[in-house]
């Protein structure tokens, strides 16, 4: 008999027993824990060899193993020495799997322009929404108040740095409607524009969900990360949608701290801050406190008027510009409901083919949001509407109405009179001139610079925010 042969034979053998021996490790071990952390961390596990006691496993990378050790590290020990015996030992070898070789890449549309086919002819090219690229989301169009300059400078420089990342992640936080998917889109945009060869990957994190039961139920764990880890950038939006998904989460941790290793830059979004995230594996929530955390407020009155007046631009739409300070002013808190008011009064100005007037303007804020029609006074009833709101400042303060109308300098008169201008801007929509009239006929700019003190001052002091938002609280209750 060959020698040669027979070695091979008795090799192949000792292979076979390996795997045979290991296959009776996972099923103890699918016994003992779900089938969702089975699929994801046991699987990727390849036996290498047993020798002297002492059982050597295949693993895809350093995170792979720290996480391995630190959650299953005494069940993975419990079922080898019950398998091989109580003195076997578990070690690890950490091979660079598909996380760091170089895949093929998912070219962007500018990457196709460059590149040509392997039959010589030009590649389709890729737009922009096959990517996931909402054309309306631009850093051009996203337009920012003082409270946000943080966020869009943090974007910005993410999207058109070529080295290391200096932030990463970048995690984004802030109610609905304040901007962050622009922003994660905006990202995109710019980074297609000044890196032609950039892998991109922008998902919402309820697709990344789907992903990752799709995987789960069709046994392709491998496959879900290969997709996720072959990429330059990751853009994950609306993370807070996989609270108390934990099985989800493990994964999500494993994928964005490859990449992050391997500096590849992870940017997120989500409602909530990452302390505020309560039903997050507590890893996870440590990975996005890394970063660099920045949060975004609802914008104010001037950057709400420059997203009104460029939307109405876009569409070659002139409105009148008490329409624009309208919208501005009323619509405060959420921009989608903003947008919602501007996508019907632009419906209806192009298919009739006439403008619109301010108070066609009211009537069509009043019908889609009726909730806020008897606050705002917008069924014929802006003027008690206003003097509604100068006397609940009136007696939040214990100053006289007439007092408040005045033009007294007394300080404290001075506050709850800027105030009162205020609330009257932001929830009525009342021109500045109008506004001026029944505060002793001051003038516009008057009302204008105590809407932008009380604005600002706001932002500054808890105290000021705390007792215009009792103000506001009051008028609403009644």
């Amino acid at each position: 008999m060959n020698p040669a042969n027979t070695a091979s034979s008795s090799q192949a053998s000792v292979d076979r027993s390996l795997k045979a021996r290991w296959k009776n490790c996972l099923k103890l071990i699918k016994e003992e824990i779900p089938w969702q952390t089975f699929e994801t961390w046991f699987t990727p596990i390849i036996p290498v060899t047993y020798v002297d006691e002492t059982l050597i496993l295949r693993i895809p990378s350093r995170f792979f193993y720290e996480w391995i050790d630190s959650h299953y590290g005494d069940l993975l020990k419990k079922v080898v020495r019950k398998e091989f015996g109580l003195r076997a030992r578990v070690e690890y070898s950490v091979v660079p799997s598909y996380a760091d070789r170089e895949p093929k890449t998912v070219e962007t549309a500018q990457d196709v322009e460059s590149t040509p086919s392997a039959t010589g002819q030009p590649a389709a090219q890729l737009s922009s929404e096959e990517l996931g690229l909402d054309p309306r989301f631009t850093f051009d169009a996203f337009f920012v108040s003082g409270n946000n300059e943080l966020a869009l400078k943090a974007a910005m420089h993410i999207a058109q740095q070529s080295s290391q990342p200096a932030y990463n992640p970048l995690f984004v936080f802030g109610k609905t409607g304040t901007g962050k998917t622009h922003l994660l889109h905006a990202i995109g945009h710019r980074i297609r524009e000044r890196r032609k060869r950039c892998r991109i990957k922008l998902v919402t994190s309820e697709k990344f969900l789907n992903d990752y039961v799709n995987a789960v139920q069709n046994n392709q764990m491998n496959q879900l990360h290969k997709t996720y880890l072959n990429v330059d950038v990751l853009l994950l939006d609306d993370v807070q949608v996989l609270a108390n998904k934990m099985r989800t989460q493990e994964s999500l941790l494993f994928i964005v701290s490859e990449l992050v290793k391997k500096r590849k830059q992870v940017v997120i979004t989500s409602a909530a801050s990452p302390a505020q995230l309560s039903q997050f594996e507590p890893r996870l929530i440590s990975f996005f406190q890394r970063g660099l955390i920045v949060d975004l407020l609802p914008p104010e009155y001037d950057a709400r008027r420059k997203i009104v007046a460029h939307y109405f631009e876009q569409h070659d739409i002139e409105p009148e510009p008490e329409i624009v300070e309208f919208l501005a002013a009323y619509l405060v808190d959420n921009m989608h409901l903003l947008y919602s008011a501007l996508v019907r009064i632009i419906a209806q100005v192009s298919l009739l083919n006439k403008p619109i007037s301010l108070e066609q303007t009211q009537f069509i804020v009043a019908q889609l949001f009726p909730h806020w029609n008897g606050v705002n006074g917008l069924s014929c009833r802006k003027k008690e509407g206003l003097e509604h709101i100068i006397e609940a400042v009136s007696e939040y303060f214990n100053i006289p109405v007439d007092v408040l109308r005045s033009r007294s300098r007394k300080r404290e008169v001075v506050l709850a009179r800027q105030i009162a201008m205020y609330l009257v801007r932001e929830l009525t929509g009342e021109s500045l001139a109008r506004i001026g009239y029944h505060f002793s006929d001051v003038h516009h700019s008057s009302v204008l610079y105590a809407f932008r003190r009380i604005q600002t001052q706001m932002q500054q002091s808890p105290m000021l925010r705390t007792t215009v938002q009792q103000i506001r609280s009051k008028i609403l209750e009644k």
